[in-house]
């Protein structure tokens, strides 16, 4: 009983602990552009849970918007088995909000939108949404398939500078895949 009584003290102090460390982190990275600054996980597991693909999408949003939103890599925020995890600081003292489980292009919409109350056009997340799938899709060995989805958003990507590299590079992937 005293070894599960330390145990839990001890798990309860490193608790303690890690919110101590993300309160110092939020007062150190705080921007001081008024922006919300995103932090992504890179850590291990997040990585295999699509936490470069999160990052991306935030990176994308935040050049569309242009400005309200700087995005960062960062290591392990220790929500493993949750992942891809995102800590958004504020440009208050409030310490960050964590959110677990950021892998889909409309989420990470929402998460802008609640965060710095900008509006974050559909057409980004649709053809965000695209590529993801598009990307799905040439993993299955279907090119047609994924040529045909990012087809479909064509115009909208070309509207937006912030996407359009990525997504034609993409594109011309899948159609040099279909012959």
């Amino acid at each position: 009983a005293k070894r599960r009584g330390a145990a839990m003290r001890t798990a309860a102090a490193s608790a303690v602990a890690r919110a101590l460390l993300l309160a110092l982190l939020a007062a150190i990275l705080r921007p001081a552009t008024g922006a919300v600054l995103v932090s992504v996980c890179k850590g291990k597991t997040c990585r295999k849970d699509g936490s470069h693909l999160t990052a991306r999408h935030f990176e994308q949003i935040a050049a569309h918007l242009g400005e309200g939103v700087e995005v960062e890599t960062t290591g392990c925020f220790g929500h493993c088995g949750k992942g891809p995890n995102v800590a958004v600081y504020g440009s208050t003292d409030a310490p960050p909000k964590v959110y677990s489980a950021v892998t889909k292009p409309a989420t990470v919409a929402a998460i802008v939108e609640i965060e710095t109350g900008a509006e974050v056009p559909d057409e980004v997340t649709a053809c965000q949404g695209a590529v993801v799938r598009a990307k799905r899709l040439l993993t299955m060995d279907k090119p047609r398939a994924a040529a045909d989805e990012l087809q479909a958003v064509v115009g909208k990507a070309d509207a937006l500078p912030a996407l359009r590299e990525d997504f034609h590079e993409l594109l011309d992937h899948a159609l040099s895949r279909c012959s």
